[in-house]
């Protein structure tokens, strides 16, 4: 398979849309939902929805619950897709997740991995706009 079906852009966009379906899935308390959105090998790694929420509540809470979401530019690495996003925790402090997609032979994109790394030096003042009516959870491009 080519390293994208279809141009860079289009691939970003549907990327993001898969980390926002996911967000979405974890604000909402849908396991089966945000499992949708994991890449066969996360999937074979944690065998079902309720092992993978666990997981990311527990290792990743700022994921699991961010106050505020702000994307970055995207980056092809090889055949993947690296989107990185800028998330407020509800302490406040910053993290850069570092989500890793892989496209799917139907052309979906899936969530591979994601990498967290505290951020020291951003202090969220943008106003973000709010992408869903969860007060918890915003979206900003």
């Amino acid at each position: 398979m080519p390293a994208f079906s279809q141009p860079f852009s289009v691939n970003a966009v549907a990327a993001k849309a898969a980390v926002q379906g996911q967000l979405l899935a974890f604000a909402n308390d849908d396991a089966e939902l945000a499992f949708s959105f994991a890449a066969p090998i996360i999937q074979s790694v944690f065998k079902t929805p309720q092992n993978f929420i666990a997981m990311v509540i527990k290792s990743y809470p700022v994921v699991y619950r961010p106050v505020k979401v702000s994307f970055m530019k995207p980056e092809s690495v090889g055949p993947d897709l690296l989107l990185p996003a800028l998330m407020t925790d509800t302490r406040g402090k910053v993290w850069i997740a570092n989500y890793t997609l892989q496209q799917q032979p139907d052309g979906k994109w899936l969530i591979s991995g994601c990498e967290l790394i505290e951020d020291k030096s951003q202090k969220m003042n943008t106003v973000f706009l709010k992408y869903k009516a969860d007060s918890r959870t915003k979206f900003n491009d």
